[in-house]
């Protein structure tokens, strides 16, 4: 009972936080448990007979600093101790899904990596397009996505849009979806057991690897675990969305070093390019890093793509694809996101409010001589229109024509 009350008494006066790693080592830890809110994971050390100490982990991303040159976001795990101890009883009054280490295997996050897996989840899950799939996808060791795919073709593309490596024509029957990024985290518990914390402002998903198979659970008010199966090469043709709508600076940023170069570094503080750098760009859909010699390009999947020896290059921002323009000491040209030359870039249709001011200028030439007309097309109010104008503080200009 002693040892109870001393463990009580040093536990309650912690909070810890934890910066910039992606595997949380807590050995002491007997089981797990999980509600409906994905802010936190209760974590449980059982004293005695029936009797649990709790914690609480949370996770979030804060822009902390990481050299003495700069700052970048980062992930940053936070534990709390709890005052009370618990009875078994107690936790499952509270509604709360318990899981005991002893039914969990040892897993590594390595053996996941470069795989798909389906969602098995009868149908449960809230869907944005019916008969789709629920996908589970490892793309890198610090990337994941949860995706909503349909095998279907569409009446109409979605011009805003944006998509990686093609574009998938309307005609063509295919996977399509959409897909939801997320940093996968490694706890470790009591025995070297491992489960699998997905985030992305706070926790979302979570693995389950029990003794009879894996059991993936989405935080939300149906806690009910889906059974994963490995899906092989069924998606592969669902690339193109693999990167949809994706925030890259949520997952990768640039930090400067000591010595005034710089990383692209991952939530956790890695080096994801595997050197330093005079400069990088993080761009919607590449990465552009300078050194005195040249210019590296990366694409999402963080492959340097074969550009030649590029001296310049700039990405082209409104594409349905991802398209850079470059310069080599062959020449100019435009490529996508795979290193291929593109003809031109395709642009995505943009739309003009009715409600703001749109000009339009033409510069016309007669007999040697210029003028320079500029108009704003009519919107549907003309109050609106004047209060635009009078925002904006547009000065006039007056053209004539040379004498």
């Amino acid at each position: 009972m002693r040892k109870i009350v001393f463990f009580l008494l040093f536990s309650c006066c912690i909070m810890t936080n934890l910066y910039a790693q992606q595997r949380l080592s807590l050995p002491d830890v007997d089981a797990i448990g999980y509600g409906a809110d994905g802010s936190w994971i209760d974590l449980y050390t059982k004293l005695g007979t029936d009797r649990y100490a709790q914690r609480r982990l949370q996770i979030d991303r804060k822009e902390i600093s990481i050299s003495k040159a700069s700052a970048a976001y980062q992930m940053v795990w936070h534990l709390y101790s709890c005052n009370d101890t618990l009875s078994r009883s107690g936790i499952e009054k509270a509604r709360e899904y318990f899981v005991d280490v002893n039914n969990l295997r040892p897993i590594t996050l390595k053996s996941y990596v470069g795989k798909t897996f389906d969602i098995n989840e009868d149908g449960n899950w809230k869907r944005n397009e019916e008969k789709s799939n629920y996908v589970l996808k490892f793309l890198r060791p610090d990337l994941a996505f949860v995706q909503q795919l349909r095998y279907a073709k569409v009446d109409r593309y979605a011009y805003n849009v944006i998509t990686t490596s093609s574009c998938v024509p309307d005609s063509v029957t295919t996977w399509r979806g959409e897909s939801q990024p997320l940093s996968p985290l490694v706890l470790e518990l009591k025995g070297g057991k491992t489960v699998l914390l997905f985030a992305y402002r706070s926790f979302d998903y979570l693995l389950l690897p029990t003794i009879k198979g894996d059991q993936f659970v989405k935080l939300s008010r149906d806690c009910q675990p889906a059974e994963l199966t490995i899906a092989g090469h069924k998606y592969d043709a669902a690339a193109p969305y693999d990167f949809m709508n994706i925030v890259l600076n949520d997952f990768l940023n640039v930090k400067k070093t000591d010595a005034g170069r710089c990383q692209l570094v991952n939530a956790f503080g890695d080096n994801m390019l595997k050197q330093d750098y005079d400069s990088i760009i993080c761009g919607n859909r590449f990465i552009i890093a300078h050194t005195k010699k040249g210019v590296d390009v990366y694409n999402l999947y963080l492959q340097k793509l074969d550009l030649g020896n590029a001296m310049v290059a700039y990405e082209i921002p409104n594409c349905m694809i991802g398209c850079i323009n470059v310069l080599n000491r062959n020449g100019a040209f435009y490529c996508d996101e795979t290193g291929e030359k593109m003809k031109n870039p395709w642009k995505i249709r943009l739309g003009v409010c009715g409600t703001v001011p749109h000009w339009t200028y033409s510069l016309l030439k007669k007999r040697g001589q210029y003028q320079l007309k500029y108009y704003n097309c009519r919107t549907w109010c003309n109050v609106r229109r004047r209060q635009a104008l009078r925002a904006f503080r547009l000065p006039t200009y007056r053209f004539h024509f040379l004498s």
